[in-house]
This record gives C-alpha cells, structure tokens and sequence, in this order.
C-alpha cells in the first residue's frame, strides 16, 4: 500500500507543490551527511533514531535514503519548488561516481554449456513416429484426449534416449 504520492519534502497546499518545512530541512540533511561522507545505512539509522518518520508507522531504509538522493526533484525539476543547490546534487554524484560500491556491478554472461554437458541427440524411430503422429492431429480438428497421451509418450521415449546416451557418454 503506497502511503506517500509526493516525495519526501513537499506536501499540497490549496491545489500547488510546496515545501514541508520540516521534511524539506531532513532532505538537506541528509544531502549534507552524504556530502561528508555517511554511508546509506548511517543516515537510515540516524533518521530512525531522530525519530523522523517517512510516513506515519514506516521507519527509514536505505533505499529511501538513495531514491532522495537521486531525484532531481529536489533540484527544482518537475514543477517542484527547489529544496537543494545544484553544486549539493552535483557533490552526490561525484562522490557516487568515486565509489565501487554505488557503481551498478558489470554482470559475466553465464555460458550455461559449463554448466550442463550437451548431449548429442538422434530421435529414434519410435520418436519420429510418434512426432508425426502429433503433427497430423494437430493438423486435423485437434482432439486433446488423443493428442495429450500421443504427447506424453513421446516425451518419456525422448527422455529415455537421452539417458541412454548420457550413460553410454558416462562409460
């Protein structure tokens, strides 16, 4: 259930975006302690033991701390009014850009190949049988009750050549 419908800092006053006055000071706040070098979680932990609330019954988390620090919103962009200077939003950035850990993780294709042995395949001649036996139901009025069990037992013959090959591969 989504409590909040406008950022952090602002509130609706006869129709318009205005500044929360006391919301808008914990934005610069916590702009400033990131500034100077408090990690996410410190800040989530100060905010919690200052007993400042996000909305009535949520306490404070990490990613809170690092959505207000992403949002232009505070710049003044989006017709909200300006809580923070440009040079402060610049500063996170940078400081974001310095460290590894805020840098999105460049993530390895796995090539699955490593993982599972591919077997070589050839369809038996009770497998290409049946595979034609589906194709010409399906190309007629398909009736499920006869088409499903042609299907299974094609399946489990597949299956069972598979496993013989993987045991001849295992010798």
């Amino acid at each position: 259930m989504k409590l909040r419908t406008i950022p952090f800092g602002y509130k609706m006053e006869q129709g318009e975006i205005v500044l929360h006055t006391e919301e808008a000071d914990t934005v610069r706040n916590i702009f400033s302690h990131y500034i100077a070098g408090y990690s996410y979680n410190a800040i989530t932990k100060q905010l919690n033991d200052d007993g400042i609330q996000y909305h009535p019954g949520a306490v404070w988390n990490k990613h809170m701390v690092k959505r207000i620090l992403e949002s232009r919103r505070y710049l003044g962009e989006q017709a909200y009014p300006p809580i923070i200077p440009a040079a402060d939003f610049d500063a996170v950035t940078e400081r974001k850009a310095e460290n590894p850990q805020c840098r999105p993780k460049k993530r390895e294709p796995k090539d699955i190949r490593a993982d599972y042995r591919i077997l070589p395949y050839e369809p038996t001649s009770t497998v290409r049988r049946l595979n034609n036996d589906i194709n010409r139901a399906l190309e007629r009025t398909p009736d499920p009750n006869k088409i499903r069990p042609l299907i299974f037992e094609c399946a489990a013959e597949k299956y069972a050549s598979i496993k013989t090959i993987g045991a001849m591969c295992n010798e």
